[in-house]
């Protein structure tokens, strides 16, 4: 039965399988991608969410499918995560809201067949973006202001700073242009859209971000077990002198 304390020592593992389900499903489905007019997925100018429209692309459940999965994972990481870092409930809410908001980005993908679930897609999506930028900027402010008291790495403050960056940007941009583009097929689009370039940065840093807090978290957790083994070691030896 999983404690408390096993999730705040195996919390790094759950992240390391995040990145691996979030990079083997994205590439894949970018891999497998065909349009209804037979063209390739280009990320200059196509949704990550598009990877999972279900009305145009029919391996559209790899990614949604994985979106949930990950949602259900991020929870046991960010309780662990939280538990680790000694962080009170607040924490706790804004990062489970923030999985809850990934998984159900799976569990409502973009449908132009239905418009219904294509407007319940963009709620969630647009809450993850919300929350995930609020837990990037908590964490990280958290990481800054604790320098000497955490395990964190200065590779992982960086990125979540770049992260914080992106996230504004592409919230931003959206309030400011509108998500004017058609979904539907058959639909010319421009060749480079800035702010679904964007998007897919954010997505990227933000898998950068969890592979780089779950390495900082493992070596953490190998240090401490081989201070504890040390410790007995050299009691044991106090001992029998």
């Amino acid at each position: 039965m999983f404690t408390l304390k096993k999730f705040e020592n195996n919390f790094y593992n759950f992240g390391l399988l995040i990145v691996l389900i979030l990079t083997f499903s994205t590439l894949l489905s970018i891999a497998l991608y065909v349009g209804t007019t037979g063209s390739l997925f280009d990320v200059k100018n196509q949704y990550i969410s598009e990877l999972g429209e279900i009305s145009v692309y029919s391996h559209s459940y790899i990614l949604n499918y994985s979106f949930i999965v990950v949602g259900l994972f991020l929870i046991p990481f960010f309780i662990g995560l939280n538990k680790k870092l000694k962080l009170n409930i607040f924490f706790n809410i804004i990062s489970i809201l923030t999985a809850l908001f990934f998984l159900l980005m799976g569990v409502f993908p973009i449908n132009v067949i239905n418009r219904e679930l294509s407007r319940n897609h963009n709620i969630v999506s647009t809450s993850y973006f919300i929350f995930a930028m609020i837990s990037l900027i908590v964490y990280t402010a958290y990481f800054r202001g604790n320098r000497n008291n955490h395990w964190v790495s200065t590779r992982t403050i960086f990125l979540g700073i770049v992260g914080i960056a992106l996230y504004v940007m592409f919230i931003l941009s959206t309030m400011i242009i509108g998500d004017v583009l058609p979904l539907e097929p058959n639909v010319a689009r421009p060749d480079f859209i800035f702010f679904i370039v964007v998007e897919w940065l954010v997505y990227l840093v933000t898998i950068l971000w969890m592979l780089s807090i779950s390495i900082d978290g493992s070596l953490s957790i190998f240090d401490d077990s081989l201070s504890g083994a040390l410790t007995k070691l050299e009691n044991k030896y106090n001992l029998n002198k």
